[in-house]
């Protein structure tokens, strides 16, 4: 996670989160994600953006809040300021 300030917010930089193949159907990335956005949260992130091509980890951020947006970068918006 990388936080970023900007003039009227903050966001935060989600990359890389991978799962390997054995460990998938666990709920890891999921609790990776949930750990994340509450890490974000104390941190008065406004908002997470992350990129995704894989269908099942799209579904997941769908899932999770996420918004898609163009070219499959998601946000979450964590504030009312984003």
């Amino acid at each position: 996670l990388l936080i970023v300030d900007r003039m009227a917010n903050r966001f935060g930089l989600v990359e890389n989160v991978v799962v390997s193949a054995g460990a998938r159907r666990r709920r890891i990335a999921e609790n990776l994600m949930k750990t994340i956005k509450a890490f974000a949260g104390e941190n008065r992130v406004d908002c997470l953006d992350l990129t995704s091509s894989r269908e099942a980890a799209q579904k997941l951020y769908e899932k999770l809040g996420y918004e898609e947006r163009a070219t499959k970068n998601y946000r979450l918006k964590l504030t009312n300021r984003a």
